[in-house]
């Protein structure tokens, strides 16, 4: 007889998984990986599963030359120019600092 593990559950992440286009983002699977990474240690330890995964809507900033941008989240346009440039070169700083919890080692 076949055990099945973690009641049968699958992972799927990234462009390999069914959705649409506008959703295959680096921040899309970022999160979608970091759910299933926390689903996985959850059922290892012994505790229930996490609720189905919904994508959250998605912050998207956008450098438009190096004073210039948009940024955007979901369908939303949250900030345009020079406000928004200055928001990615935050979001980018913060990405690759050594404190952020994103940055490589």
């Amino acid at each position: 007889a076949r055990v099945s593990v973690f009641d049968g559950r699958v992972y799927c992440v990234g462009d390999a998984a069914e959705k649409d286009k506008s959703e295959r983002t680096a921040a899309n699977a970022h999160a979608e990986g970091e759910y299933v990474a926390l689903d996985i240690a959850r059922r290892v330890g012994g505790r229930a599963a996490m609720p189905l995964y919904e994508a959250p809507p998605r912050l998207c900033a956008i450098s438009l030359g190096s004073r210039d941008g948009v940024v955007v989240l979901g369908a939303w346009v949250a900030l345009r120019g020079y406000l928004a440039a200055l928001v990615k070169k935050l979001i980018q700083w913060h990405a690759i600092s050594p404190q952020s919890p994103h940055s490589l080692p």
